[in-house]
């Protein structure tokens, strides 16, 4: 016998997921407000970005600081009412290589773990050139309405690390994980 509260399909676990973090937003409306990728914005100037979309982008505060420097720059969120645009990074709604760089701070772990696999594709599809991104390694501090894991996907540093080793030339720099994508990975979604 099954509970019937638990969903079954990926599709009710993603609306399941989606009202999890409307509860959480309700609870406390700062939850998505800190920067996680303030420390990264040197890296990321380093690589000369034109252009980057910032994936569970919370309140946008990255997105600003990268707009107030001259980067055009985009934020979206699945949930957050100050993301630029609402989606699930797994079906992200913008043409091939359509972003110099993809970002995502502390996103990564917040994914069911059968979409890892479609989001990096979805993040190489979107990136022209490279990802930047950090991954908490371990089970959030917030719950969800039922006492649950907002971090449904905690696996340890070398299992992120083999899964980008697909994608891109993995390299870490102070708690980010970055890189720029392999010229197959470039050639085949372009």
């Amino acid at each position: 016998m099954h509970d019937s509260r638990k969903p079954r399909s990926l599709k009710e676990r993603r609306r399941q997921e989606r009202a999890k973090y409307a509860d959480v937003l309700l609870r406390d409306p700062r939850y998505g407000s800190s920067c996680h990728g303030a420390a990264a914005l040197e890296l990321l100037f380093a690589q000369r970005p034109a252009s980057v979309l910032d994936v569970g982008c919370g309140d946008n505060r990255f997105v600003r600081e990268l707009r107030s420097r001259g980067v055009a720059a985009m934020g979206i969120d699945f949930v957050h009412a100050g993301a630029d645009l609402h989606a699930a990074a797994h079906a992200l709604p913008f043409c091939n290589a359509a972003f110099d760089w993809v970002t995502a701070f502390d996103v990564l772990e917040h994914l069911l773990p059968e979409e890892v696999e479609p989001v990096l594709a979805e993040f190489a599809r979107v990136a022209g050139t490279g990802w930047l991104c950090s991954i908490s390694h371990r089970d959030s501090r917030v719950r969800g309405p039922r006492g649950e894991t907002l971090h449904p996907t905690v696996r340890p540093r070398e299992w992120w690390r083999q899964r980008l080793s697909s994608w891109i030339d993995v390299r870490e720099d102070a708690g980010y994980v970055w890189g720029r994508l392999h010229r197959q990975v470039r050639s085949r979604v372009s």
